[in-house]
């Protein structure tokens, strides 16, 4: 959280504020600087999201990253996003693959990508 609040300026409270809610998600990059209060609220409800995802399954966490990308490196959008780097950690992570095939309708402008999966064993 103190990552993510230092960077994240006035606009992004919404999104510190959903972080704060659950404590499985852990913040391990935040490159973005202060973002747009649209942009954070989208990235807020993605935070809701992953958040009551990683409790419904019972995970032992979900590691962060976040990062602007320019519309020159995101061939479909003409505006900012943001890349929200997911891994999931813990003995039901493999139920996380199929899920980001997309962006959430409810958030155009925050691509997500699933990095490693961590299962226990």
């Amino acid at each position: 959280l103190t990552i993510c609040q230092s960077e994240l300026g006035l606009s992004g409270e919404s999104v510190l504020f959903q972080s704060a809610r659950y404590p499985r998600l852990r913040w391990r990059k935040w490159n973005t600087g202060s973002i747009s209060s649209e942009l954070a609220q989208e990235l807020s409800l993605c935070v809701a999201w992953l958040g009551n995802r990683s409790i419904l399954d019972d995970l032992q966490r979900v590691d962060l990253e976040a990062k602007v990308i320019h519309p020159i490196e995101c061939v479909e959008k003409d505006e900012l996003c943001i890349h929200l780097e997911v891994r999931p950690i813990g003995d039901r992570a493999f139920r996380w693959t199929g899920l980001f095939s997309e962006a959430p309708a409810y958030a155009p402008h925050v691509v997500w990508t699933l990095s490693e999966v961590v299962c226990n064993s």
